[in-house]
């Protein structure tokens, strides 16, 4: 893959919600994803690989082991693997980017 340099913002849709990008490369997957009005990624175990994103818009929260957690605009988080998650909008536009380890399809279904 050759080098890139995408302005997420250029490519974030107010009104998409859910991945809006994805780039995987051989050895690393990140993903930028919006949500609104308390929709997220719903409670699961991922198992496979640890998660690391950054909060680019907004407020939202983090569930993680049933602890949850206040993500705003800045915050950096980290999810290890093996941990019950789950990521939502705290009402208002929530914009992440995550990073992890090569592995397809890291969206709960």
């Amino acid at each position: 893959m050759d080098p890139r340099v995408i302005n997420l913002f250029d490519i974030d849709d107010p009104a998409a919600q859910g991945p809006l990008f994805s780039l995987e490369s051989a050895d690393l997957d990140c993903n930028f994803l919006r949500f609104d009005n308390g929709e997220g990624v719903p409670l699961h175990i991922n198992a496979q690989v640890d998660v690391a994103g950054v909060v680019l818009e907004g407020e939202g929260f983090l569930q993680v082991d049933g602890q949850q957690h206040l993500l705003a605009e800045g915050d950096f988080f980290y999810v290890p693997k093996g941990t019950a998650r789950k990521l939502r909008s705290g009402g208002g536009p929530f914009a992440y980017l995550t990073f992890h380890a090569r592995r397809p399809c890291l969206m709960p279904e």
